[in-house]
């Protein structure tokens, strides 16, 4: 099984396969190869081996300026959504563990932290909070991550905004002079996420 499933110049597509679920015999875990049973130690010893060799071939390219993770169940899994959404999110933690960037692919417009914010990840969001992350780099657009958020909350709603906005202003992100004027004045799909954040930029401390 190849470590890089497909590189497109300076794309990295990521699709290993991942322990996502633990039982009473350890890892549950099925192969991207139908046919292949894995035990759970073997199954999780495959996982590391093929993300050292991703994090390996990142320093050693940094030409490549975005990654695709993509999670993947089949049908006959229990909550395949959500499983698949696991196997890319452990994917993802174990290579912002590993030194990876998680503002690489800015040459996109949006890096990962504010596709994460867009895209209401909470979890995700919550995760690079965790590993401390700067909070003030700002996209092609001029948005921070905060800033993202405001807009997405605004444009692209997500019930999950509220939490993230009051999570990033928790976790220390600026707040912009004017912000809670501006936000007062939206038309933002949801009172509930409306009343929160405007509840969370006055008890702002800047």
């Amino acid at each position: 099984m190849s470590a890089l499933s497909d590189v497109y110049g300076n794309l990295l597509i990521v699709r290993p396969p991942v322990p996502a679920t633990v039982n009473k015999a350890g890892a549950n875990y099925k192969s991207e190869v139908a046919h292949l049973t894995y035990s759970p130690r073997r199954a999780y010893d495959e996982w590391l081996s093929i993300l050292d060799a991703i994090v390996a071939t990142l320093r050693g390219n940094p030409s490549i300026k975005k990654i695709e993770i993509g999670g993947h169940a089949s049908d006959d899994e229990p909550e395949a959504w959500s499983l698949s959404s696991r196997r890319a999110a452990a994917v993802r933690q174990y290579l912002i563990d590993h030194g990876v960037d998680p503002y690489a692919g800015m040459k996109t417009w949006l890096a990962g932290p504010h596709y994460a914010v867009s895209s209401g990840h909470l979890d995700t969001v919550q995760m690079l909070l965790d590993k401390k992350i700067p909070l003030e780099v700002k996209n092609l657009h001029d948005g921070t991550m905060l800033g993202q958020a405001f807009w997405s909350a605004v444009n692209e709603h997500k019930p999950s905004h509220a939490d993230i906005i009051e999570a990033l202003i928790k976790a220390g992100a600026v707040v912009e002079p004017g912000t809670l004027e501006w936000w007062e004045v939206q038309n933002v799909p949801s009172d509930e996420t409306k009343k929160r954040v405007a509840s969370a930029l006055r008890s702002a401390p800047n």
